[in-house]
């Protein structure tokens, strides 16, 4: 091994000191933007066009394959807070259960199920 090598494998082994900069965090971050330890939701697919009928469903039309989506009025209520940015999938399934006879189980489970759906067939873009 040179003797360039050397020196650089010894410099890495010497326990370096350890410095720590606290920042103000509150004023780097901008308002309205995420904070790192949020849940990261998909985002609607900005090629995907959403309708919301009189009975509470709604229609989804994916505008690069043509295809058409029927929601339901749950899915529908999963559509609204990803398009409002609501990052947390627990306050989701809160809204499903606060306005359906739905436990908070059941509504956690059917919001990961439509956002898995979505993901798979391009409705959503990941986070």
């Amino acid at each position: 091994m040179g003797g360039a090598r050397r020196r650089a494998v010894r410099r890495r082994a010497r326990p370096r000191p350890r410095r720590d900069v606290r920042l103000p965090l509150l004023r780097l971050i901008p308002q309205g933007a995420r904070r790192v330890t949020e849940p990261h939701l998909p985002r609607p697919n900005p090629q995907v066009l959403f309708t919301e009928l009189d009975d509470g469903t709604g229609v989804l039309l994916h505008l690069d394959t043509k295809f058409y989506f029927t929601l339901n009025a749950a899915a529908v209520i999963v559509w609204k807070s990803l398009a409002e940015s609501i990052a947390d999938p627990g306050a989701i399934a809160e809204r499903i259960t606060a306005l359906f006879r739905v436990d908070r189980e059941t509504a956690a489970r059917d919001v990961d199920s439509v956002l898995r759906e979505m993901l798979e067939d391009g409705l959503v873009l990941p986070p």
